[in-house]
């Protein structure tokens, strides 16, 4: 597995969902919510998969990949006709109806930043889903199929894992097989994406643990610390009060994290053998837990 590669091919595809979702905005902010168009995509299928689109008439299709497609029907047409060429897969015209009130989705109009500046192309999200409607044959002589789809609100999505928890999933794996620098560099794109504190207190305790394997412990301790400061920012304002008052009664432990973030800190010391302070951070942990 080439960690770098994956990771550099990660980039560029969450830096092209962002271009696609800015320029949505731009370009769809004045529309009204009522309007609707069409666009078109000719593409080659299998018969297995032209067999199981049939079957699901009604019912949801997510593409996989990012979605290019035309406002000129011709063009598409003309893409479906040169696919009979090959005698193995199936010919369809997809028409997509994409209408402004049903769908948070976004995609964006290329047709002035691509190199070919003639055609009206339409760029969609990964992942966008359509509803299934008719399918009828067109051009019976080339086995042309018009396929009928309407584009979905998100809530459609099949995919249950957002964005962010995809790049922390994959950082984790590249960590596990030992190719540290590059879920450094995941860490530190989802720390400038992120307001969630709590998630930010998450991710400086996955560098504090990396760059401890890679023996950076002042680093180390840098990442720790900053945890350890949201994870108290994040207590409630008066708790430590309520502590106070109500010390015979046990609150709530709902603070491991803090005695987690004395224990990280501790067993660093304990690595460079700065016995003394580590002691003092095992010390800190044990009185929370």
């Amino acid at each position: 597995m080439d960690g770098n590669i994956i990771t550099q091919m990660g980039f560029f595809i969450s830096d092209l969902h962002r271009q696609i979702e800015q320029l949505h905005k731009k370009q769809y902010a004045d529309q009204s919510s009522t309007e609707s168009f069409i666009v078109y995509r000719g593409q080659g299928v299998s018969k297995t998969e032209f067999d199981q689109l049939k079957k699901t008439k009604g019912r949801l299709m997510s593409f996989n990949n990012f979605l290019l497609t035309t406002k000129t029907c011709e063009v598409s047409f003309q893409f479906a006709k040169e696919v009979t060429m090959n005698p193995d897969l199936v010919e369809v015209l997809l028409v997509m109806t994409i209408d402004l009130a049903e769908t948070t989705i976004p995609f964006a109009s290329i047709r002035n930043i691509t190199y070919s500046q003639n055609e009206d192309n339409v760029l969609f999200f990964m992942h966008s889903v359509f509803r299934i409607h008719d399918i009828k044959s067109i051009d019976k002589i080339n086995r042309i199929y018009e396929v009928n789809l309407t584009i979905t609100t998100d809530r459609h999505r099949e995919e249950s894992l957002r964005d962010a928890d995809r790049w922390a999933n994959l950082a984790l794996v590249l960590d596990k097989i030992g190719q540290y620098n590059n879920p450094l560099q995941i860490y530190a794109m989802l720390l400038r994406q992120t307001n969630d504190e709590k998630k930010k207190a998450q991710i400086y305790n996955q560098l504090g643990r990396i760059k401890s394997e890679q023996r950076e412990y002042q680093e180390a301790i840098l990442s720790h610390e900053k945890e350890l400061v949201i994870n108290e920012n994040l207590l409630p304002p008066n708790y430590y009060h309520l502590a106070a008052v109500y010390q015979d009664i046990s609150l709530p432990r709902s603070h491991p994290s803090i005695a987690s973030s004395y224990n990280n800190i501790g067993k660093i010391y304990n690595q460079m053998k700065y016995f003394v302070k580590a002691l003092s951070y095992f010390e800190k942990a044990l009185i929370i837990w």
